[in-house]
């Protein structure tokens, strides 16, 4: 398990610059929320120390979550806010039992690759693949996906086979 400090002088980061660690443990610094376990600059969650928690709900200040935040990451349970964007390989490798997606969220290209647990997704649609890209759900092995009451359109091949509940 390790930290990560990030000093007040830090006000930009590449998107990419800070994922793939599902080992960390604390996030401390100036960009640290008061829990310690978000990285937030500028409204990007840059890192996610959720190595020893079971639930988190993503603080409101975050708009975007970037690339690979969440990689290997193993919890119960992840709620996401309504006007959060989720970017490519965000939850990359992760395993969540259950990962609640509201109403207003973006989630774009590959957003939960090869990502494992249970999804209740709520956004108005679930945009499909095409011929030159993968669909934000492609490649999301969920077991099983909840489909609330305000989704409205579901896209070709938007979901890899998973079992699929309409509420």
């Amino acid at each position: 398990t390790g930290n990560i400090e990030i000093g007040s002088d830090v006000d930009f980061y590449h998107y990419e610059g800070i994922g793939h660690l599902p080992n960390l443990a604390k996030v401390v610094g100036t960009h640290a929320t008061s829990d310690n376990l978000c990285l937030i600059i500028n409204g990007h969650l840059a890192a996610f120390a959720g190595k020893n928690h079971s639930s988190y709900t993503i603080p409101s200040s975050v708009r975007d979550i970037d690339s690979c935040v969440f990689t290997g990451c193993k919890m119960q349970s992840l709620t996401l806010h309504s006007n959060v964007s989720v970017w490519a390989n965000a939850f990359y490798s992760a395993n969540i039992d259950l990962i609640t997606i509201p109403k207003g969220t973006f989630v774009s290209d590959s957003g939960f690759y090869i990502c494992y647990g249970k999804a209740y997704i709520d956004t108005e649609t679930i945009p499909g693949t095409s011929d030159d890209a993968y669909g934000p759900y492609e490649c999301a092995f969920f077991s099983e996906v909840t489909i609330g009451p305000n989704v409205k359109y579901i896209g070709k091949s938007a979901l890899c086979a998973p079992v699929i509940y309409c509420k």
